[in-house]
């Protein structure tokens, strides 16, 4: 029988998702049987097999090929929804409209200055999601989600460095594919702590069956949940006196909530040097600057 060929991303293309970052506890995500979730509990350090899925959007976030392969999957979460203080995933993440956004959109334009406080907590925060070898099972997948600042945005800075040039295809199940040793160091930020990626090295990795992995990993943008904008509203302005019941929906605030919003209008010296450059569609009257915004993690 002949393998299937599979569609592949160049280097050039990781390289330049890099330089642009992208396009950021609960559950987000409808996962199979036998995946599980993983994100590192204490400060140490860990190696971590990135491993690739199947692109099944013609629109993802990354703006990757439908059917290449690919590594991630960039999203946002507002927190704090309705009174039941639910995260929920911005539908924007997905190119659709969103009724949070839409709000913090009506109230930037009404009065900024006076909003200042409720704009802040309408953003929606920006986290990744990954496919990795489980921790604990070599033979499963576990899913990594961390938000943007927390690993996306250092392995960026490492994928754009030209001495990493032959590591791009990291992710890969070909003699391409590197294991990360990720060292998480406990940093805080206004008095919170959390666990932040300081130092990623590329170690060299044996060649893995293609057809078997692409079995197990997730196709994220598939699996991620993402409400109805209908069901949203309801919850967001708590339209019925009883919550409409979502099912696999978060109904609490992330436990990795550790970034400080930003102001829309003005930066602070506290500012994430990865600046954020997101180039997914905008809903109408979005703040102008609003690329200009970027999770704090420190």
């Amino acid at each position: 029988m002949s393998k299937k060929v599979r569609k592949r991303v160049t280097k050039e293309q990781v390289k330049s998702n890099a330089e642009k970052g992208g396009r950021g506890g609960n559950d987000w995500f409808k996962l199979p049987d036998g995946v599980g979730r993983w994100t590192p509990e204490k400060a140490g350090r860990f190696s971590i097999d990135v491993l690739p899925y199947e692109v099944s959007s013609k629109h993802h976030p990354d703006d990757v090929e439908k059917e290449c392969l690919w590594y991630k999957l960039p999203f946002q979460v507002h927190h704090g929804v309705g009174a039941s203080n639910a995260s929920l995933v911005c539908p924007q993440s997905v190119g659709k409209p969103c009724p949070e956004c839409e709000e913090r959109d009506r109230l930037y334009k009404e009065d900024s200055d006076s909003n200042e406080d409720i704009l802040r907590t309408l953003k929606p925060q920006k986290f990744v999601a990954y496919n990795i070898v489980s921790q604990e099972d070599k033979d499963r997948v576990d899913l990594l989600i961390l938000s943007r600042g927390k690993l996306a945005s250092p392995l960026e800075d490492e994928l754009k460095d030209p001495d990493n040039e032959e590591h791009l295809a990291f992710f890969d199940v070909n003699d391409s594919g590197r294991t990360l040793r990720v060292r998480f160091t406990e940093e805080s930020f206004e008095g919170k702590k959390f666990l932040k990626a300081t130092k990623i090295d590329f170690r060299a990795r044996d060649e893995m069956d293609e057809d078997a992995v692409l079995s197990k990993t997730v196709v994220l943008e598939d699996a991620l949940i993402v409400p109805d904008y209908d069901d949203f509203k309801k919850i967001f302005f708590q339209e019925d006196d009883e919550e409409p019941v979502m099912d696999e929906l978060p109904a609490s605030k992330d436990e990795d909530e550790d970034e400080e919003e930003e102001k829309p209008k003005s930066k602070t010296k506290d500012e994430d040097e990865d600046e954020d450059e997101d180039e997914k569609p905008k809903a109408k009257g979005k703040p102008k600057d609003e690329d200009e915004e970027e999770d704090e993690d420190e």
